[in-house]
């Protein structure tokens, strides 16, 4: 029953006081207001703190007032139990030499047995017998049972007492104790209670109060405003040292008064006291008040206290917001008359020392009681003063505001803040060539936090057109590698995540329009130039793609060395080595290759030839991903007898689409030939079912005939010579395909006398030659310097490490990994005029491929890579998280933190590092001296 009744304890003192509504902290405030107006003058009218007009430092002065009152309130209740005024200037000159005080509650019981009695005792319940007969008779009956009992002398001893250090012998301040004895009685032999018991000690630190207590002015308390930690009224260590000190004098009040009355109080058998007396609330004055306005007005300014902290209390005229130090001591006055009151109808109740319950253990219940409800009182009254700054933030406010609305605010803060080359913007990009529309969008969207809502991610970002300088590179397959120049975009994403709040929620989304295409690829930079695709798809014809993105963050610089400081040598190597990984890892690549273009270049076609040639397109894309046709036999590969520069692009145009004809046609000639030869299986089969050959050779099987049909043979397509549309191209299609080229001794045709028109004659063509291997790209080596000027993407994560480690003081940002999810969306339409569907791609099988197709693509339109990709796009994500430990209104109310320039801050110091510029640079004029005021660590840097 002890240990429910601490439990029921503990969970009122902490869960209480957070779900307690305000109307319930009003309500009994109102009442012990109501109170203390009858004691105080007549003129004096408190009113509750949210009642009154008051500064902010106001409310510091009222958690001043109420710890000093509750201190006041808990000492004067003790004095009860023996801790007199001289008692207390001695456990205060202890604490002031640097010794701990401890208030101890011992006891200890025995019980022996004494007598065992036997007596008789009469049944109550008679049998009455009649006897008919000539005169009736009565009999009547009796049962008289023997009852055996056992008498226990019950002996219990307790005491009450303060002592200093770690001596509670030497150093012992006695307050109050007694031993109670009884005689228990049992009807067997059983004990009621063990021979001896002893139970541990119950201790309270009692240092922090004792040091309160000051002979000439009191009780002191104040807290220093000025220190690091002092957040809010209640969020500081002065306070914090109060709730501790309370918090433990309620509960070894709780644990002394639980002893009493549910283990010492039960021996005693037989008693008609009323034991509900020592359990009844008792009415203390630690209440959150002010003066009303009305009486502030009249009451002249006060002087502060010369001696008082700076930060504390001004030296000039202060009005007076406060009850005084008379209606405070008026106010402990009346609560000490209400416990002797108490203490006087206790001692006409109880016995003065007969058996275990007397007015001294009455009266201890009664205290233990009430300093319980001094603790109450207290944290409730601190609470309401956070509480009341909630309450007066969101009225400010008009509405609780969400991590959503400060995502909204500071994608506004950032338009005002930084200049404008340099005003974070959404990732949302248009893909197009110069001159043209364009082709689709790609862009990384966050949740807004309410029903469907995305909006493009804020980012800082950086351009480098570097197309001439420095040529990424990833790897086709084993055997190929493929580079690509272009566009670098360098962006910064700087997420921010309150406590109980889901990381931000983000995809990229990438939507092609009709008739366009595209190739993402997805992955992450892997060194100087070196790209490493993860995923990759083609994206057109109406395609959108929504692909989840996962924010994982890792420790912050400062975390991760203080992991590993304790670590060993070996341990520390391998713990940065893995981190070092890590921070590559942040590095999200999204590169984008528009499949025009290229197409255009492995066609040797001029550029915009195919902006109009919208069928040719998708025919060519069809025979490139769908039956992997080389690119060589549908390219114009050049006339024997004319110049390259003579030959129009429409000449050439026509030439591709002539092969793209020719190839079509063939497929579709084999295509046919298969649907026949599979008709002519059936139809074989339909017409003799059990015909088929005799495995073992000779006269057919007595079942049926021989076949009527042969094994098909491998056709070649180009066996009987080339089309007549493909004639101009048939030399180059032989070599594609393997043919024989024309004897080496065969003499070409004579050529004409001459052209029509004047047009002089061409030279001979040239003899046919073995067709040389394009030369591969060059590669370069591993660990190779990047070209002079040119900005190193690589180095970024190291950079930013090292200035998370220098710049962020609260160690709150953290690096944070861009992963990509295993379930997308794909919305596309089947024809050009159907209604979109959409389908989810998830699982490795799809998602591969999907990547086979793309990758696919790119081997045609690049010759295994032999054909670097120009114009192509890269963008470079690096995130980081900037973490709170709390709700959003947490962090502005308990912790006295404007997340703004918090956030302001970590976005500047990525953003700096990702421009290469001081911060001043980045910002306007009239931000700069705020910001380097509040970090003067960006101040310093260059």
């Amino acid at each position: 029953k002890a240990t429910v009744s601490v439990l029921n304890w503990r969970y009122r003192r902490f869960a209480f006081p957070q779900t307690m509504a305000m109307e319930l902290i009003r309500a009994r405030v109102e009442a012990g207001v109501t109170e203390a107006r009858k004691v105080l003058d007549a003129t004096r009218h408190p009113v509750l703190a949210s009642d009154a007009q008051h500064e902010y430092s106001d409310k510091f002065l009222l958690a001043e007032f109420m710890t000093q009152t509750a201190t006041g309130s808990a000492f004067s209740a003790l004095e009860l139990l023996g801790l007199t005024g001289e008692k207390a200037a001695q456990l205060a000159e202890i604490a002031a030499g640097g010794r701990t005080v401890t208030l101890c509650f011992t006891r200890s019981e025995t019980c022996k047995f004494l007598k065992k009695v036997e007596r008789e005792v009469e049944d109550p319940v008679k049998r009455v017998s009649e006897v008919s007969g000539v005169s009736r008779t009565k009999i009547t009956e009796k049962v008289v049972r023997k009852v055996e009992e056992w008498f226990w002398a019950f002996s219990a001893t307790y005491e009450l007492f303060a002592y200093g250090g770690n001596d509670p012998v030497g150093a012992k301040v006695p307050l109050t104790g007694a031993t109670r004895t009884t005689t228990v009685k049992t009807t067997t032999d059983r004990s009621p209670r063990c021979e001896t018991q002893s139970y541990a000690d119950t201790e309270c630190d009692f240092t922090w109060l004792a040091r309160r207590v000051n002979a000439a002015r009191g009780f002191e308390f104040a807290i220093g405003r000025s220190h690091k930690n002092c957040h809010t009224p209640l969020r500081n260590d002065d306070v914090a040292a109060a709730l501790r000190a309370f918090e433990g004098l309620g509960r070894f009040g709780e644990l002394v008064r639980v002893y009493f009355t549910q283990t010492l109080f039960p021996v005693e058998q037989d008693h008609a006291l009323d034991l509900s007396q020592v359990s009844k609330p008792q009415t203390n004055y630690v209440l959150p008040v002010f003066l009303s306005d009305e009486e502030k007005a009249s009451t002249p300014p006060a002087i502060a206290d010369a001696g008082a902290e700076p930060s504390s209390a001004a030296a000039a005229p202060q009005q007076q917001v406060l009850l005084s130090d008379g209606d405070a001591q008026a106010l402990l006055l009346d609560t000490r008359r209400r416990l002797d009151e108490t203490c006087a109808t206790l001692q006409t109740t109880f016995p003065a020392d007969k058996g275990v319950i007397t007015f001294a253990e009455a009266k201890a219940c009664v205290v233990m009681r009430y300093l319980g409800g001094v603790h109450d009182a207290y944290e409730q009254g601190v609470n309401y003063i956070e509480t009341m700054l909630r309450e007066q933030l969101v009225a400010a406010i008009g509405k609780v505001v969400t991590a959503a609305d400060f995502r909204e605010y500071m994608a506004f803060h950032n338009r005002k803040l930084f200049k404008e080359d340099y005003v974070p913007s959404g990732f949302c990009y248009a893909i197009r060539r110069p001159g043209h529309n364009p082709e689709g969008v790609v862009s990384i969207e966050e949740a807004q936090g309410s029903g469907d809502a995305w909006k493009p991610a804020t980012m800082v970002t950086r351009v480098y057109d570097e197309s001439a300088e420095r040529k990424f590179r990833f790897a086709l397959s084993a055997s190929a590698e493929l580079s690509f120049t272009g566009k670098t975009y360098v962006h910064s994403y700087v997420a921010h995540r309150f406590s109980t709040e889901r990381q931000a929620q983000v995809e990229l989304v990438a939507r092609a329009k009709q008739f366009s295409g595209f190739v993402v690829l997805l992955g992450q930079i892997g060194g100087k130039d070196l790209f490493l695709p993860k995923h990759a798809f083609l994206c057109q014809n109406k395609d959108e793609f929504k692909i989840p993105l996962a924010l994982e963050e890792i420790p912050t610089p400062k975390e991760f060395k203080d992991a590993i400081a304790s670590l060993s040598p070996e341990q520390q190597r391998f713990a940065k080595a893995y981190r070092a990984m890590q921070l590559e890892a942040t590095l999200f690549g999204v590169c984008v290759i528009q499949v025009k273009p290229q197409l255009e270049k492995v066609l040797n076609l001029p550029p915009d030839a195919l902006t109009k040639e919208i069928k040719l397109t998708q025919q060519l894309l069809e025979l490139f991903i769908e039956y992997q046709i080389p690119s060589d036999v549908l390219s114009y590969q050049g006339d024997a007898y004319e110049d390259d520069a003579d030959v129009s692009g429409e000449a050439k145009l026509e030439m591709v689409k002539r092969n793209v004809a020719a190839m079509r046609e063939m497929l579709d000639e084999s295509k046919k030939e298969e649907v026949e030869a599979a008709q002519q299986v059936h139809d074989e089969k339909a017409d003799n079912p059990f015909a088929q050959y005799n495995p073992f050779g000779g006269a057919p099987n007595p079942f049926g005939g021989a076949p009527k049909y042969k094994k098909a043979e491998a056709v070649n397509p180009f066996a009987g010579g080339f089309p007549p549309k493909m004639a101009q191209s048939a030399m180059p299609m032989q070599m594609a395909f393997g043919a024989a080229p024309p004897p080496m001794c065969a003499q070409p045709p004579p050529p004409p006398s001459g052209p029509p028109g004047g047009r002089p004659a061409p030279p001979p063509p040239p003899q046919p030659q073995e067709s040389q291997p394009e030369q591969p790209v060059e590669r370069p080596e591993a660990g190779a310097e990047a070209a002079p000027g040119v900005f190193d993407v690589s180095a970024i994560p190291q950079a930013l490490e090292e200035r998370y480690e220098t710049l962020d003081v609260d160690s709150s940002l953290r690096p944070t990994i861009v992963k990509i999810g295993s379930s997308w969306t794909k919305t596309f339409q089947k024809k050009l005029l159907s209604k979109p569907a959409t389908q989810q791609v998830s699982g490795k099988d799809e998602l591969k491929k999907e990547k086979d197709k793309a990758f696919d693509l790119l081997d045609a339109l690049t010759r295994s890579g032999v054909l670097a990709v120009e114009d192509a796009n890269l963008h470079v994500v690096i995130a980081a998280t900037h973490c709170f430990d709390k709700t959003l209104m947490d962090t502005v109310v308990q912790n006295n933190v404007n997340p703004i320039e918090k956030v302001e801050r970590s976005t500047l110091i990525v953003a700096s590092t990702i421009h290469d510029a001081p911060a001043a640079a980045l910002v306007k004029e009239g931000h700069v001296g705020r910001i380097e005021e509040l970090n003067p660590q960006l101040k310093a840097l260059q």
